[in-house]
């Protein structure tokens, strides 16, 4: 029986803990996650359903001190630590304490692509290809020595949210391997090659918004990297946040016309010119409909 201590608070947690509470030569010790205060999270999910009629301890950070929570982890005495949908940085004291190791889980083709909002910037920017990678944890975020990777590609259909279910279904069978792993003590570890890394920044509310200078297709990858659940991507329109689910690249050659003006308006749908070729707007949030020859 390994000991394990779980740290999550995201719909990828949630599936990550189907597959491990079910494995009964696993006993989850700890689940430590976080309230939705002011709902900043946008995918956040409860896991308070895998403490009930069960010893699992559930300890909330908002509710505790960090050295408080080193002192019941080592009390505990995992085995390993599991980190799966956990935005926020874990302290090195808290990462050595388990006696075999602590797993990380990032989406992306690590050593490539370390940091924030792995699934958004994959869309946004728009790559042809992903992973789903665990690794050892230590103290820079994302460098650890990798355990298990595999790659999933991006169709250019994708949203975000598409991706992710692939990721999280992905993710499930590698839990299944990694666990199968750990029983067998046959772990293996793979160096990252730190020379073929780099660190995408922390978005903020500014990349959610439209430019019509972009080309048609950058809004298009723009739109469905903040597809639900996530924020979406906006305009601002008449002093108003108008919120744009849903846009299809159309072809458009005319360079006469300025970014930005609407070209045409049919069934709520909404043709806007962009730096290169045009956009039409299919889901949208407009209460009033611009006109047409109006600049968005």
């Amino acid at each position: 029986m390994k000991k394990i201590i779980f740290f999550g608070c995201v719909i990828s947690s949630k599936k990550a803990l189907d597959v491990i509470s079910t494995n009964e030569n696993l006993s989850i010790e700890a689940i430590i996650t976080k309230k939705n205060t002011n709902n900043k999270i946008s995918d956040y999910s409860c896991l308070e359903s895998y403490v009930k009629n069960s010893s699992t301890k559930l300890i909330y950070i908002n509710d505790i001190l960090e050295d408080d929570m080193v002192k019941i982890i080592r009390d505990l005495s995992p085995d390993y630590i599991f980190c799966i949908g956990w935005p926020f940085i874990i302290s090195e004291k808290i990462l050595s304490i388990p006696k075999e190791c602590s797993i990380g889980f990032h989406p992306t083709e690590l050593p490539k692509n370390r940091g924030h909002h792995p699934i958004t910037w994959a869309i946004a920017l728009g790559l042809d290809r992903t992973a789903s990678t665990f690794f050892k944890m230590k103290g820079t975020v994302d460098s650890g020595e990798i355990i298990n990777q595999k790659i999933i590609k991006i169709n250019e259909d994708d949203t975000s949210n598409s991706l992710y279910k692939k990721i999280i279904s992905i993710m499930q069978l590698q839990i299944d391997e990694i666990t199968d792993d750990i029983l067998n003590d046959s772990v293996e570890f793979t160096e990252q090659n730190d020379s073929l890394s780099n660190k995408w920044r922390k978005r903020n509310y500014e990349d959610g918004r439209i430019d019509f200078r972009m080309s048609s297709k950058s809004i298009c990858n723009l739109v469905k990297s903040l597809s639900r659940p996530y924020p979406g991507a906006h305009i601002n329109w008449d002093q108003n946040e108008v919120k744009v689910w849903k846009v299809r690249h159309i072809n458009n050659t005319n360079k006469n016309i300025e970014p930005g003006k609407v070209l045409d308006i049919k069934n709520n749908i909404i043709l806007v010119k962009c730096g290169e070729d045009a956009v039409e707007f299919i889901e949208h949030e407009f209460e009033i409909l611009p006109n047409v020859g109006d600049y968005l």
